[in-house]
C-alpha cells in the first residue's frame, strides 16, 4: 500500500437548511488568518465556530479557531505542525499533529487541555471528526503502512474497515453515530457510510472517484467527486446529488457540513500550486459587516490528508 500525502485547503460555504444548493446559489467571501501565508478553514459547528489550519511565514502549520470576529491559534505542545480538523458544539477540537520525527498523531483539545489520540499499535494516527457525544473518528496506519479507519468512544477504540477494501479512511460522524469517509479498491476510490454494522457505498453518478468527508444530523453528506480531468464538491441526502463548484474554479472540494447546511472545502484555479479558501452564504442572506471587510487572499498548503492509492 502506497501512502501519498495530499495537502488540503478548506473553505466555508453555506447551503440551505431546507435543501441542497448549487454553486450559483451562494455569495462568497474570504477568511484569512492575520499575517498568514495560507489559511484553511476545516470544520464548523452549529454556533458557526470555524477550525482549520494556517501557515506562518516559515510555512509552519498551526491550527486555529475563529468565532466570527476573533482568530485564536491552536498548537499542540512541542509539535512540528498542528492541523485542526473538526469541532463539535461543545467546542472540543480534534486534529493531527506531527512530532519531532514528523510522525502523525491525533489529538483532542477542550479549550484548555490537549490529549493525544493513538490507535493501539499504530504507526501513525490521524483524527478528523467528532460528534456531540464526543465520539472521534479518523484513520491509522499499521506497521505495514496500510490505512484502517477507527472510532474512539471514551477510551474504547474500534477498527473500521470497508469489506474487501485496500484501505479505509473515515472523516466524519453525526450524533446518530453514522460515519462517512472513503475507501479504495485496486483501481479507484468510493465514498461510504456505516452505522457500525452495515456499509453502503457512495458514488456520485458517472464519477470514477468519489469521497465522502462529513455528515450532519439531517443525514446530508458532503464530499468530492472527480471526472477525467477535474474535481467538484457535492452534497447528497443519499438519494439526490448536487454538485458544488466555486465560480471560475478548476477544482472544488467540500469537506465538512453542519446542521444548518454550512459546508467547508477548497478550490483551485489553473495555477498548479494555487488553493483558495472561501466562505459563502445563500443568495439573499446578508453577511455580517466584519466578514465583508475580509479580502480574497492567496492560499497554499495547510493540512494533512492522506489519500489511499
Amino acid at each position: 500500500m502506497k501512502k501519498i500525502i495530499a495537502v488540503t485547503m478548506i473553505i466555508v460555504l453555506s447551503a440551505s437548511a431546507f435543501g441542497v444548493l448549487n454553486a450559483t446559489d451562494y455569495n462568497y467571501i474570504a477568511l484569512n488568518y492575520p499575517d498568514s501565508i495560507t489559511t484553511v478553514p476545516n470544520g464548523i459547528n452549529n454556533a458557526g465556530t470555524v477550525v482549520g489550519t494556517y501557515n506562518d511565514s516559515s510555512y509552519l502549520a498551526h491550527g486555529f479557531s475563529w468565532n466570527g470576529t476573533t482568530y485564536s491559534s491552536i498548537n499542540y505542545p512541542d509539535a512540528t505542525g498542528t492541523w485542526a480538523n473538526g469541532i463539535n458544539n461543545a467546542g472540543t477540537v480534534v486534529g493531527t499533529y506531527n512530532d519531532s520525527s514528523y510522525l502523525a498523531h491525533g489529538f483532542s483539545w477542550n479549550g484548555t487541555t490537549y490529549s493525544s489520540i493513538e490507535y493501539p499499535g499504530a504507526m501513525e494516527t490521524l483524527a478528523y471528526g467528532i460528534n456531540n457525544a464526543g465520539t472521534v473518528v479518523g484513520f491509522y496506519f499499521d506497521t505495514n503502512g496500510d490505512p484502517h479507519g477507527f472510532s474512539l468512544n471514551g477510551t474504547t477504540y474500534s477498527s473500521i474497515d470497508y469489506p474487501n477494501a485496500r484501505g479505509t479512511a473515515p472523516s466524519g460522524i453525526n450524533d446518530q453515530g453514522t460515519i462517512v469517509g472513503y475507501y479504495c479498491d485496486s483501481s479507484r476510490c468510493y465514498g461510504f457510510s456505516t452505522d457500525g454494522t452495515a456499509y453502503s457505498s457512495i458514488e456520485y453518478p458517472g464519477s470514477p472517484d468519489t469521497a465522502a468527508y462529513s455528515i450532519n444530523n439531517a443525514g446530508i453528506i458532503a464530499g468530492r467527486y472527480c471526472d477525467s480531468s477535474r474535481c467538484y464538491g457535492f452534497s447528497t441526502d443519499s438519494i439526490t446529488y448536487s454538485s458544488i463548484e466555486y465560480p471560475g474554479a478548476f477544482d472544488t472540494v467540500a469537506l465538512g457540513i453542519n446542521d444548518s447546511g454550512k459546508i467547508v472545502g477548497f478550490y483551485t484555479n489553473d495555477h498548479p500550486y494555487f488553493m483558495g479558501g472561501f466562505q459563502g452564504s445563500p443568495l439573499g442572506v446578508p453577511e455580517p459587516a466584519t466578514m465583508l471587510l475580509l479580502g480574497l487572499g492567496l492560499v497554499s498548503i495547510v493540512g494533512i490528508r492522506r489519500k489511499i492509492e
